[in-house]
């Protein structure tokens, strides 16, 4: 999940639960139908919106300090990943692959 749809989900919450709050401090009337709808769904919007930008931006400038490439260019296309080779199939460790802890006999 990307920085950007990450944050306009948090967005989305928070949107929602200061409506419930300010219902509860007396600051929205949430009895009537259509202004509650509204009320929800405009903050909602507007919360989602604002905190997904915010986290694009985060998430972009991240990307260029720690690893110099841009969203775009650290997409790979999965053809040019490297592949792992196999180990062996004869059940036996590789005798080649190289261990952090010391041969014990």
């Amino acid at each position: 999940m990307g920085a950007g749809s990450s944050a306009a989900g948090s967005g989305l919450v928070v949107g929602l639960c200061l409506v419930f709050l300010g219902q509860q401090f007396g600051f929205f009337d949430l009895s009537n139908l259509v202004t509650g709808v509204i009320y929800l769904v405009a903050f909602a919007i507007v919360f989602a919106v604002v905190f997904g930008l915010a986290g694009m931006w985060i998430g972009a400038r991240y990307l260029r300090k720690h690893s110099g490439l841009t969203a775009w260019q650290a997409k790979a296309p999965a053809s040019s990943a490297t592949a792992v080779p196999a180990s062996s199939t004869s059940g036996a460790p590789d005798s080649s692959a190289s261990s952090s802890e010391p041969e014990t006999k």
